[in-house]
């Protein structure tokens, strides 16, 4: 639970000491919903431990990345999803 969801360093804090426990995991951040505060310190996290982050653009049928690299230090190249999101 965030202490104050509207206080955006409080939050990117949080967040960061969050996903820093995950660090050697694979893990990748859906910033798709949820408030664009939230959405951008989140990213911001996962940007700093060098985690992909992307969304989903249905109408496209589209996994889009941004900010996000591979092991290789190469940018992510945008994925085509093989089932349709109803």
């Amino acid at each position: 639970m965030l202490d104050d969801e509207f206080n955006f360093s409080k939050t990117s804090e949080q967040l960061l000491e969050l996903v820093s426990e995950y660090e050697n995991e694979n893990i990748a951040l859906n910033v798709t919903g949820g408030t664009k505060l939230i959405s951008i310190a989140a990213a911001d996290a996962f940007n700093l431990i060098g985690k992909p982050i992307f969304i989903l653009i249905q109408n496209r049928i589209t996994i889009l990345f941004f900010l996000s690299k591979d092991e290789n230090k190469n940018w992510i190249e945008n994925k085509e999803l093989s089932t349709k999101i109803k």
